[in-house]
């Protein structure tokens, strides 16, 4: 038993108001129904139907979750009718408000259920037209997903999909993850969407169900992926310049759960964005994706905040010979090289507006024009973007274009700091060892190795899994490449600060730029200068 059950057995406090009871037994209704416990449902229903109704807002309320359960629960004439005493009282209440748009969009939520397609469609209409007045995001995307439902019966696959895409969009940046996730669930069993599409909304929907314990949508989304899980594809592609793929070096739980949602959606052709603290393993975790997407094209990064503006056009689309002076041959720009390949964005927080007005009408349009060219070339890429910085605060803060976040945010990946995968730090340093040249029975012993994991992993790492890399290697050449003398050096390492050899390196391997090196290191280049005088 949950705890809302519990205290829905054991009894309300009883100096608790009735405005209070009402919100936790429709709070319990919610939570219940969307778990699939309908039986539960009905008996926090049953609870909120013993109050009084002088309380009209929350009767309401009462009334419109009530709909929404038996719409749930597939008792559709029950349904209708708590909607329409609920629409009666709501224009009694308040006629251009929430209220209507809300009792609205679950009418044509019932009537796409009962296949009453035209009803769904003219209640869904009357239901945007009120949340589009007062603003009311969630139940404007609500009505998107009635709209697509809706073209989806009436054959009209384009115009289905974009309803879908913009429901999806909006309801992931508000964010609203149980309308998000049953949305994902509901496009992927559409029909209208390839087997890669489908099987990454599925797991996307699935991923959040399972958190919540919701197990009569998690029951379905397995049935619906053992459908088409066959149609994985291989791994094709090569990224690295030497040929060699990207390897994550992890047991950590969490990270093993990104790097199946990274399998599952590899292959489609939704864009993915990558975000958490610099040094966590974005670029890594693109080319991985890029490798197991069965592309044959090539890997292509864009660093967009070091774009200088005067050449944002000739590097992203290219030229013709004479576009400009010194332009001696035609040369294809970063984007045309992404042609059946992957276009990574990084950096993209830091990306200029001009830049940002330029990414948005690539990706709607996939075609490029060349400098000096009256025509345009499409190109056929497959896009990860990454950030170090929370897009939705900058699109809130207007440093970032709304409408490119949608477009970018349709698959979101959080990696973890280092600090929240310690658990993986001794695989790692033994996996940087061998890519330095350790050779154990050559370099040093098992002992030896276990005590320099150990030191290392109780040390701090703002730098993440990079400049865990850096002490290792640093570590190696310091120590004469011996695994007994990086244990004893090791323990002289700061704890929890950055420490000279880790700063000369990062400055020999950016060329001197104080900013790379920051970069590398994890920290604000502010920052870097000021622990750079200190030492």
């Amino acid at each position: 038993m949950d705890v809302l059950s519990r205290i829905l057995s054991e009894g309300l406090p009883e100096e608790w108001p009735d405005g209070d009871r009402y919100n936790f037994y429709h709070i319990g209704a919610l939570t219940s129904s969307q778990r699939g416990d309908f039986t539960s449902a009905n008996r926090f229903l049953k609870a909120a139907s013993d109050l009084p109704r002088c309380l009209r807002r929350e009767y309401f309320r009462h009334l419109e979750i009530s709909g929404f359960v038996h719409i749930l629960a597939g008792e559709h004439s029950e349904a209708e009718q708590f909607l329409r005493e609920g629409e009666k009282l709501a224009f009694e209440i308040a006629p251009d408000s929430t209220l209507i748009s809300q009792i609205k969009r679950l009418f044509g939520d019932l009537y796409v259920a009962t296949g009453k397609f035209d009803l769904a469609y003219q209640y869904a209409s009357e239901g945007l037209a009120v949340a589009e007045k007062i603003n009311e995001r969630l139940e404007i995307a609500a009505c998107w997903r009635v709209f697509a439902q809706v073209e989806t019966h009436r054959g009209h696959a384009d115009l289905a999909r974009e309803w879908y895409g913009k429901a999806i969009d909006l309801f992931n940046l508000i964010p609203a993850r149980y309308e998000l996730a049953s949305t994902r669930y509901l496009a992927a069993t559409s029909g209208l969407y390839g087997p890669a599409e489908r099987t990454a909304m599925l797991y996307m929907a699935k991923e959040y169900f399972e958190s919540e314990a919701v197990t009569s949508y998690v029951e379905k989304i397995t049935v619906e992926l053992n459908k088409t899980e066959r149609h994985k594809p291989l791994p094709t592609a090569r990224s690295s310049a030497d040929g060699a793929p990207a390897k994550i070096i992890t047991g950590n739980p969490a990270m093993l759960k990104i790097l199946d949602l990274a399998d599952h959606v590899a292959a489609s052709e939704m864009t993915v964005l990558l975000t958490g603290d610099t040094g966590t393993g974005k670029d890594l975790l693109a080319r991985y994706i890029h490798e197991r997407s069965g592309r044959t094209g090539e890997f292509v990064t864009v660093n967009t905040a070091a774009l200088p503006l005067t050449m944002i056009e000739s590097e992203l689309f290219g030229f013709r010979k004479g576009a400009f002076t010194g332009a001696d041959r035609d040369r294809p720009g970063l984007i045309e090289q992404a042609h059946n390949g992957t276009l990574y964005l990084n950096e993209l927080a830091d990306a200029p507006p001009e830049l940002q007005v330029k990414l948005l009408e690539v990706i709607e349009t996939r075609s490029v024009r060349r400098l000096g060219e009256n025509t345009s070339r499409k190109v056929n890429f497959r896009l990860i973007a990454a950030s170090n910085q929370d897009l939705r605060q900058c699109v809130n803060d207007r440093r970032f274009r709304a409408d490119l976040f949608h477009r970018l945010n349709e698959i979101p990946i959080e990696l973890p700091p280092l600090d929240a995968r310690r658990d993986d730090i001794p695989a790692l340093v033994a996996h940087f060892l061998v890519e330095f040249g350790y050779d154990n029975i050559g370099n040093g012993d098992s002992e030896a190795l276990d005590r320099l994991a150990s030191i290392l992993t109780t040390l701090q790492w703002p730098g993440n899994v990079r400049q865990l890399q850096m002490t290792v290697k640093n570590l190696w050449v310091t120590s004469g490449r011996s695994v007994v003398a990086m244990s004893r050096l090791a323990l002289d390492l700061p704890v929890g600060e950055d420490h000279n050899d880790e700063f000369a390196s990062a400055l020999t391997e950016s060329g001197g730029n104080k900013s790379e090196a920051a970069r590398r290191l994890g920290m604000s280049e502010s920052t870097f200068r000021y622990r750079l005088r200190r030492k």
